[in-house]
């Protein structure tokens, strides 16, 4: 795991790599399922990821036409998922309020060739939710990310306008 502070068009933020050696081959629900079953955390941490990650093949799946079941999930992405859901716990979190997102485009070089931003899951998450232009054209909010602020934020804050008018994705 490695933490980079950086700075794009929404502002100042920190960008956390994690790596996984070698390049592990995707993994289902089913498999997922498996693997949550075996970690040594809590119940509650347990359950609550695999309801995210059920969430997001959910997503992925109406994005892109498919069944929930037929998705594949990179294990960096059930580390992230898992990792939010702990840190919550360990956190004694109980209420998680966000900003409005910021709003991005461009395109990103992906397994299948160049993809519009923002990908098609992220939108699907994104739905509904608080956004500002930020003029950005780089990705700025993955599925995963997208996935954060669909499941665990309880409610979206008022805050001073960024730049750029602020709107909500319908």
């Amino acid at each position: 795991i490695k933490l980079r502070h950086v700075s794009r068009a929404s502002g100042p933020g920190t960008l956390t790599e994690i790596r996984l050696a070698g390049n592990p081959a995707g993994r289902n629900l089913r498999e997922v399922a498996e693997i949550l079953g075996k970690l040594g955390a809590s119940k509650s941490v347990r359950t609550k990821s695999m309801a995210m990650l059920e969430r997001l093949a959910e997503s992925e799946a109406q994005a892109h036409g498919t069944d929930a079941d037929l998705v594949t999930f990179q294990l960096v992405s059930v580390v992230e998922v898992v990792s939010a859901a702990w840190a919550l716990e360990e956190l004694a979190v109980n209420e998680v309020n966000s900003r409005p997102a910021p709003w991005f485009g461009g395109f990103a070089d992906g397994e299948n060739g160049k993809a519009s931003l923002p990908l098609p899951a992220t939108l699907v998450l994104l739905k509904d939710k608080p956004v500002f232009e930020s003029g950005a054209m780089e990705e700025l909010i993955t599925p995963v990310g997208a996935l954060l602020l669909d499941t665990l934020v309880d409610d979206f804050i008022s805050a001073p306008p960024p730049p750029g008018p602020a709107n909500r994705l319908a």
